[in-house]
């Protein structure tokens, strides 16, 4: 697994993130724990968590 990063994340649409984290979330029970793999996967874990839950910045009139 590599590590993303925010750039390549946030060119990804809310579905892309969403299908990642779930792809990553399912993916993790199978890392061992203290492995360089397990910690990329946390990290971008953490790194889709805070693309999701970023305020959009829209214009209203």
């Amino acid at each position: 697994m590599q590590l993303l990063t925010s750039y390549e994340l946030k060119r990804l649409t809310r579905i892309e993130l969403l299908g990642l984290l779930r792809t990553i979330a399912t993916l993790l029970p199978e890392l061992r724990e203290g492995t360089r793999e397990r910690q990329i996967a946390l990290t971008n874990l953490q790194n889709i968590r805070r693309i999701l839950w970023r305020p959009t910045m829209t214009c209203q009139p």
